[in-house]
């Protein structure tokens, strides 16, 4: 499977600093006793996955399962209006969330749908095509790393109120 692939290469090169290029001598390197030393590498691409997600920023990480339930694309403007809602319910004002961006405040711009897009673009979490305003999971197992990530019950309850703020929000936008 390619993507594991691509994930476990990440996994070694990027999160955990075990595979490298050496540009001196034209080759990769990397130490095999380490990498079974740490051990933290799974076979199971989604495991894995969700180890990533773990490490992330903990406002990033309590939207992912909510962009999760989008499905496998979606349009930008639904996260935007999703996350401007749970700017207002977490009272983050809109300027405030505006105002930040990835360059200039590190993880705390997580509820600026830009940056939240951003940010997990930058994670090969998610692809952001602007052209078309559609978002979509880097892959299938992504979504489920992050859907996995809300227990049962919360799961349940994040979907009705999803559900129930789309459904005002397509009412609002339907009388204006």
């Amino acid at each position: 499977n390619v993507f594991y692939v691509i994930q476990f290469l990440r996994t070694l090169a990027v999160d955990q600093s075990l595979l490298s290029f050496n540009m001196g001598h034209m080759k990769w390197v990397w130490n095999v006793k380490e990498i079974r030393v740490r051990g933290s590498i799974t076979r199971n691409v989604v495991e894995m996955i969700q180890q990533k997600l773990e490490a992330l920023p903990d406002n990033i990480r309590k939207l992912l399962p909510i962009v999760a339930c989008f499905g496998a694309s979606f349009q930008y403007s639904v996260i935007l209006r999703v996350l401007r809602h749970f700017n207002k319910v977490l009272s983050l004002s809109e300027a405030d969330a505006r105002e930040k961006s990835l360059e200039e405040n590190g993880d705390e711009g997580a509820f600026d749908p830009a940056y939240f897009v951003a940010f997990c673009e930058s994670e090969g979490l998610l692809i952001w095509d602007e052209n078309r305003d559609t978002v979509k999971w880097e892959h299938d197992k992504v979504q489920e790393a992050a859907l996995s990530m809300a227990d049962a019950s919360e799961f349940a309850s994040l979907q009705c109120k999803l559900g129930e703020f789309l459904i005002e929000d397509a009412i609002q936008h339907e009388l204006e």
